[in-house]
């Protein structure tokens, strides 16, 4: 989550950031409860094909030179790879450059 809201502000000149939890229950019978959590900024966005490597070892944003954002790239990869093994998934979503991105990610609740 640190390095999720990290980045949202390093990518974010100006505008905001919006953090959103909540709890939520599954429908179908016998399926855990859940937390999402989802980090909305209004920052430089990412195109479609960024976002086809966004997870992977060493990818940066765009912007990450001109905004002279730091590290290496692997924090969203390190990020995905404890909440999968923790039973969760994460994603994001962007409209395009420019347009913010928002960042999701759940985990069950045992």
């Amino acid at each position: 989550m640190i390095n999720l809201i990290d980045n949202a502000i390093k990518y974010t000149e100006k505008g905001e950031i919006k953090v959103e939890v909540l709890i939520r229950s599954s429908s179908v019978e016998g399926m855990e409860k859940n937390v999402l959590v989802k980090i909305k900024d209004t920052g430089i966005g990412l195109s479609p094909e960024k976002m086809t490597h966004l997870f992977e070892w060493f990818s940066r944003g765009n912007g990450a030179m001109r905004l002279d954002a730091g590290g290496f790239g692997l924090g969203l990869y390190i990020a995905k790879k404890i909440i999968e093994k923790a039973g969760g998934k994460i994603w994001a979503e962007s409209p395009g450059e420019n347009q913010g991105t928002t960042f999701f990610f759940t985990l069950p609740l045992k």
